[in-house]
């Protein structure tokens, strides 16, 4: 056992000296290498590689250059004792001392000694003292560190187990999807990406994410089917379909064994964390080729972001997770909002070749670690340089410096906060120049009224939920605002809104407290500086949650006279945070003047949500007034949320005269916003309108929105009597909606009295859907329970009760006739 041990740590130490030297080699070449393939590759080989190295050479014999560590079994030492006390020790054959002094007791093990003694020095004659040599066995520590070594690796590789058994319990009870058109999505994608192994698609209640899981299964939650459109969808399938076709699962429950089995290496868990960056990054890439649609994905991570919760358990090795589990969710999202389609990724054949020529350059020069055999000392085991102080370094790099200096915390904290943010800043500059930082965070605090609510720290080991304002003592109620400054003092990016903000890690420079005022002014003398757009959007964003009186003047030129697209729509979406003329004038100003469609489009949508009383009334003149008709319909949109009678009768006479089709449906969709009792009258108007099908069309698929109390005779008449035909089935389709069994009693007597046949099989197929989807049969032909009786009356008489409602006779079912536009229900309203 003594010499197995020996040899396992051999092993050990020799696989400890590898993987150090390949992942350092690693994590110095990713930081140069362009491209995600590239750096994956790297941190692979280098997680790989040591392994290997090790086994090689322990095994081969192989002596490199470097040389060759002896491990025995015995470590020499040299004592020097007073020749009374070396007179007196008892003697031992297995030690022999120089000079005829005694040996050490025996009860320290030696190696035995054939050689003669040497004569003694004159230095141990004159000072009375003789130098005794022995070896101390150290095989009995070195079982126990063994022991320590496999019991430690076996309970976490068993965590790892039961990490994997709990998954599978919480997705016991998930369930095959079984909507055509998500089926159908993953179908396409997978022949489009040209995947032979077929791909399971399930839902389960207890996964917050889409998971990729190993065996070809992707689970997602039953809210991916709700509230994600068909376009994120897509990109979030593709994503997940891109982790089994590069077999993500299987390789990360691979390196989180390795981890466990190695937990004595922490530049294992640098790369894992660092290879699940790739891999997302990669698969992020692969989606938005397939799909074409980058920013849809984008939209989808932000969207299934917000459904993790917080406090939840990390996703288990072995499953990769859409928005969990080190998934950089925000560098993602910048990272697609910008990308091209570019590739720097290479050959793989070159790829591999590069990591292989690292594996083996490590191999052949790096020492090595072997046991010498059992009993047979070595001199090589006692250092000749210890206690000789090695020469100290010239450079530190950054994390050294900022452990070294920092505080406590890790932060770097401004001496007196009460100075101006300006002396502040300048402070920061310096120290960052004086520390040798070649990039740092720079932040502050100012009061936010308008701010988006706390910024939080994602991807920061032992700070999982908690806000920037925790993380450095900033006040609750205040915005903290961060800025990626280089070592010349020049700004990178400027953030300040609720989001999640990865810090890296960079160093943090603390400024404190400052006022709107002195904040503004701050980030105003850093959006002059900035050349690139992307990066003055930004500002722009952060300086609209500021409430400090030159806020507004400033966006507003800004709004004029920007030359960047990107910038000018910023600013009026900065601008729709501020309720006062000012910022209504410069809004409106823009809807008006400004050449681009999306700044206008933005500058509409802000007036809609600045709350100011002028607001629906500048709308429904943009709606009604102006030239092009993208930006009629962007005022229409913004229209539904403005709830007032006026802006309601604007709707309606836009949908009834307005020539662009586009612009009529949109108005009649954002009816859809009203109260039931405002909007249905008015959408029962313009469905009977026979001459606008378009204006109809969408009438009845938005009266089909509401509850049913309150549309059900409409839906019925336009179903049985309009003639246009698509009309009359969107209205079947909206009463299939609705999937309750009086509706199914119309839909029923829709299909054998309407003299449509395409209109007939349409309401039948509503019916099949209902009784398949809910495992109930239609109720017999009969009216609802509350309607009156009334007497027989010619079907071109007046409704029997005043104000136009509809009754029917209790013994049978008698469709409606047709009323006049606004005519009344088949049963009382509640």
């Amino acid at each position: 056992m003594s010499e197995t041990a020996l040899r396992a740590a051999a092993w050990l130490l020799t696989y400890a000296l590898h993987s150090t030297l390949l992942l350092g080699a690693a994590a110095l070449l990713a930081r140069r290498v362009r491209g995600e393939a590239w750096r994956e590759t790297l941190w692979k080989a280098a997680l790989i590689g040591g392994i290997v190295t090790a086994t090689a050479q322990t095994q081969s014999g192989y002596d490199p250059p470097a040389g060759t560590w002896r491990l025995g079994s015995t470590v020499a030492f040299t004592a020097v004792l007073p020749a009374e006390e070396a007179a007196s020790a008892q003697p031992s054959p297995a030690i022999h001392t120089p000079g005829g002094a005694a040996p050490r007791p025996a009860s320290i093990e030696s190696t035995a000694s054939t050689e003669p003694a040497p004569p003694s020095t004159p230095a141990a004659v004159s000072t009375g003292h003789v130098e005794s040599t022995g070896a101390l066995s150290i095989r009995p520590l070195m079982s126990l560190a063994i022991g320590a070594w496999a019991m430690i690796a076996a309970l976490l590789i068993v965590r790892i187990a039961w990490r994997q058994g709990r998954l599978r319990r919480m997705l016991r009870g998930r369930q095959a999807v079984s909507d055509p058109a998500v089926v159908g999505m993953m179908a396409e994608l997978r022949r489009n990406a040209g995947l032979g192994r077929p791909v399971r698609l399930t839902a389960c209640d207890a996964t917050p994410t889409p998971l990729a899981l190993g065996g070809g299964e992707v689970c997602v939650p039953p809210r991916f089917l709700v509230d994600l459109d068909p376009e994120q969808q897509r990109s979030a399938l593709a994503h997940e379909l891109a982790h089994l076709a590069r077999r993500d699962p299987a390789w990360h429950f691979v390196i989180a064994l390795i981890e466990a089995v190695f937990f004595f290496q922490p530049l294992n868990r640098l790369a894992r964390l660092r290879l699940r960056e790739s891999a997302e990054f990669l698969c992020d890439e692969w989606a938005a080729r397939q799909t074409g649609s980058p920013l849809g994905l984008a939209r989808c991570l932000a969207e299934v972001a917000s459904w993790v919760a917080p406090g939840r358990p990390p996703i288990p090795a072995g499953t990769m997770a859409m928005a969990e589990g080190g998934s950089p969710v925000v560098q993602r999202v910048q990272r697609l909002t910008t990308w091209r389609g570019g590739s720097h990724e290479g050959n793989g054949v070159t790829r591999i070749g590069g990591a292989v020529l690292l594996v083996l350059a490590i191999a052949a020069a790096a020492p090595a670690v072997a046991s010498s055999g059992e009993g047979k000392p070595e001199a090589a085991a006692v250092d000749p340089r210890v206690g000789v102080e090695p020469e100290q370094a010239a450079a530190v790099d950054d994390d050294t410096l900022r452990r070294q200096t920092a505080g406590h915390d890790g932060i770097i904290r401004h001496p007196r906060p009460a100075e101006p943010l300006a002396r502040r800043w300048a402070w920061a500059v310096e120290e960052m120049e004086s520390r040798r930082m070649a990039r740092a965070w720079v932040a502050w605090s100012a009061p936010a009224p308008l701010s988006a609510g706390p910024t939080w720290i994602a991807n920061a080991p032992g700070t999982d939920h908690v806000t920037v304002n925790q993380r450095l003592g900033a006040p609750a109620e205040h915005m903290v605002l961060l800025a990626a400054v280089a070592r010349n003092g020049q700004v990178e990016y400027v953030m300040g809104h609720g989001a999640l903000v990865e810090l890296g890690r960079q160093p943090i420079v603390w400024l404190g407290a400052a006022t709107d005022e002195e904040s503004f002014a701050q980030l105003r003398g850093v959006a002059d500086e900035l050349r690139d757009p992307e990066y003055r959007e930004a500002v722009m964003e952060v300086v609209g949650m500021h409430d400090a009186a030159g806020v507004v003047p400033y966006l507003a030129a800004v709004l004029g006279r920007d030359g960047s697209n990107g910038v000018r729509r910023e600013a009026a979406t900065a601008l729709g945070r501020h309720r006062g003329d000012e910022a209504l004038s410069a809004l409106e100003t823009a809807v008006e003047r400004d050449g681009a469609k999306d700044v206008r489009r933005e500058a509409v949508e802000a007036i809609g949500r600045m709350g100011h009383p002028r607001s629906p009334a500048v709308l429904r003149e943009i709606a009604t007034s102006a030239q092009d008709s993208g930006t009629r319909r962007d005022a229409v949109e913004a229209l539904g949320p403005a709830g007032s009678v006026e802006s309601l009768e604007s709707l309606r006479r836009i949908a009834l005269t307005e020539t662009d089709a586009k612009v009529a449906r949109q108005a009649v969709e954002s009816m859809e916003q009203y109260p039931a009792a405002q909007a249905t009258p008015v959408l029962k108007q313009i469905a009977f309108q026979r001459e606008r099908a378009e204006a109809a069309k969408q009438a009845a698929e938005s009266l089909g929105r509401f509850p049913y109390q309150w549309t059900l005779s409409a839906l019925d008449s336009i179903a049985r009597t309009h003639p246009d035909r698509s009309v009359a089935l969107q209205a079947v389709e909206s009463l299939g909606g609705y999937r309750d069994a009086y509706v199914d009693t119309y839909l029923s007597v829709i299909a054998a009295r309407t003299r449509a046949p395409a209109v007939a099989e349409e309401a039948r197929d509503q019916i099949r859907s209902h009784v398949t989807r809910q495992g109930n049969r239609p109720p017999p032909p009969g009216p609802p329970p509350n309607v009156r009786r009334a007497p027989r009356r010619s079907p071109n008489a007046r409704p029997a009760v005043p104000g136009g409602r509809a009754v029917l006779p209790a013994h049978r079912y008698r469709p409606h006739s047709p009323d006049p536009p606004g005519g009344g229900l088949s049963w009382p309203l509640p």
